[in-house]
């Protein structure tokens, strides 16, 4: 086996494990969030960004053996790698099914980033409130109605 296309099964067999073990991490953190279970987000938030960072630096591996090679850096240089180590149809699978569990990824911290949001919102809304800040301030006057926080020099108060 050629010495480039030894270099390129290592660093996408390292790939293709960390991105299984991010997808995993991100499961566990959505059902952390359904679960509002704030040890098991924690632990998740943790373990998923230790991952994004081994990812990154694998993703700079990446690019060196492109740059190395006089290649673009991006998603045709790849390919073109791909084929200068030899065709090998086994690294291609491997990059594919590395690249379609990399989208399942996106997808799954999307779908998380979703259930997280309105909570969020609603913290920030609540947080606002308390302090007195913020333009959603939801304010009532001396008649019950709604309104801004000094109504025609009357108090309202915050809720």
């Amino acid at each position: 086996m050629p010495e480039l296309s030894r270099s390129l099964q290592d660093l996408l067999g390292r790939e293709a494990d960390y991105v299984s073990r991010l997808f995993d991490v991100l499961v566990a953190e959505h059902a952390a969030l359904e679960k509002r279970d704030g040890e098991a987000l924690g632990k998740a938030v943790t373990e998923k960004g230790a991952l994004v960072a081994e990812l990154e630096k694998l993703a700079g591996e990446r690019l060196a053996l492109l740059r190395a090679n006089g290649l673009a850096a991006d998603g045709d240089g790849f390919e073109a790698l791909l084929e200068r180590s030899g065709g090998d149809t086994e690294l291609s699978r491997i990059w594919a099914e590395l690249r379609e569990r990399l989208e399942a990824c996106r997808t799954q911290n999307r779908s998380n980033g979703m259930l997280i949001e309105p909570s969020r919102r609603g913290a920030e809304e609540a947080l606002a409130v308390l302090l007195g800040t913020g333009d959603g301030t939801c304010l009532y006057d001396q008649k019950g109605g709604t309104g801004p926080a000094n109504v025609g020099g009357r108090t309202s108060f915050k809720v």
